[in-house]
């Protein structure tokens, strides 16, 4: 019993999306082993906790594969300064939003950084006609800024909130303890009455 109140741990609140950019259109940024590609932008917030990339049906190879997501502080023709990283398997052409998160990490808010997304298998990004303002598009080789595109994504940030438990995390631990109560009570029943 008290295993399933340890296991029922407190729930954090969900991280908010921070920049957006989700006017869709066909496919431009190709990934896979060899190429990877990804978007600069401003955060509001003080902190990045997850990036996210759309990705359209109709492109791609169709195969499901290891997308990673990572921020970096600069660019020049390859990203550097690694900030935070994270992956998720088993995305196809499919998959649409493509979400990764990790453990915040503090950024300076209004200054640049990069979003770079990269994929064991093929798939394609989709993106917009210069509808965000605060970055465009990048090209993983290339010093070329595609500064009239720019990728469907999101970024997220924790937005500081306290871990709040469930009711049901509340009504365990009170089942748990009580059961604990119980059984200690009888146990020293039992050994008075010996």
């Amino acid at each position: 019993m008290l295993t399933a109140v340890a296991l029922h741990a407190p729930v954090s609140a969900a991280p908010v999306v921070d920049q957006s950019n989700e006017p869709r259109a066909a496919g431009f940024c190709f990934t896979n082993d060899s190429f990877s590609c990804g978007q600069s932008f401003r955060q509001d917030a003080s902190n990045i906790s997850g990036g996210s990339f759309y990705v359209d049906p109709g492109y791609g190879d169709g195969s499901a594969g290891t997308v990673t997501i990572s921020v970096y502080s600069s660019y020049g023709t390859t990203p550097s300064g690694l900030l935070a990283s994270g992956t998720v398997s088993g995305v196809t052409q499919n998959s649409g939003w493509i979400d990764v998160f990790w453990n915040p990490v503090a950024l300076t808010s209004g200054t640049q950084y990069f979003l770079i997304m990269q994929s064991t298998n093929a798939i394609v990004a989709s993106y917009s006609r210069n509808q965000y303002a605060d970055g465009n598009a990048v090209y993983i080789g290339s010093t070329t800024a595609y500064a009239g595109f720019d990728l469907v994504f999101r970024t997220f940030a924790d937005d500081g909130a306290t871990q709040v438990p469930e009711p049901g995390s509340l009504a365990l631990l009170a089942i748990g303890l009580a059961g604990l109560g119980f059984g200690l009570r009888r146990k020293a029943k039992s050994q008075r009455a010996e």
